[in-house]
């Protein structure tokens, strides 16, 4: 990870797609961060995007391409990104006082 890497806080993901007409994130708990660092394949679901006026939920699978690898999809069969996760991090929350 390139940013702090202490275990016990929540890291914050995000990606957008279509010229970022797009944009969702994602918080991932520490023990889940914690399995998909490790290599384990996981799917997310996430909080759902407007666009355009309609709703669509997100999905996000690390580790099913390859090691590393982050595929955010959308409900009806899309995929918005295909990359590495590393990419899309974009915070660690820790609470600095």
């Amino acid at each position: 990870m390139k940013r702090n890497e202490d275990p016990n806080f929540p890291v914050c993901l995000c990606v957008s797609w279509g010229n970022d007409d797009v944009i969702v994130d994602l918080e991932v708990k520490p023990e889940t961060w914690q399995k998909i660092r490790a290599g384990e394949e996981i799917v997310l679901r996430g909080r759902g995007y407007t666009y355009e006026g309609e709703t669509f939920q997100d999905f996000w699978a690390f580790n099913t391409f390859w090691d590393g690898s982050l595929s955010v999809s959308y409900d009806g069969g899309g995929e918005g990104f295909r990359g590495d996760y590393e990419g899309a991090i974009e915070s660690q929350f820790s609470n600095f006082g």
